[in-house]
């Protein structure tokens, strides 16, 4: 398994670059935490890949309260945005299992 501190660095307060991730993960993530399923009220969350050769994006994360809006925080929301896919994950599989056994 991959060392956790080299998949992911701190930019600034609103951001956080992730390393040899794509759309594949970026995107639900994004959409998890921008429909705010968890935690505090996110006013914007989006990512970009600057060039895919480079394997790096950048996640960004607009707390609603700006007071709120820090490194730790970010961080915060991207760790409940993973749990949060997770269990949904965790129930699809639930739901296909269900399926198979009725086939």
């Amino acid at each position: 398994m991959e060392d956790a501190s080299k998949k992911i660095a701190v930019i600034d307060e609103l951001s956080i670059q992730i390393y040899d991730e794509d759309h594949t993960m970026l995107n639900p993530l994004r959409w998890v935490i921008s429909n705010n399923w968890v935690g505090d009220a996110v006013e914007f969350c989006g990512y970009t890949i600057p060039h895919p050769s480079e394997r790096i994006s950048h996640l960004n994360v607009q707390l609603e309260d700006r007071n709120a809006q820090s490194p730790k925080n970010v961080l915060k929301k991207v760790y409940e945005g993973l749990e949060c896919i997770e269990v949904i994950a965790a129930k699809l599989l639930e739901s296909i299992k269900e399926v198979e056994g009725s086939i």
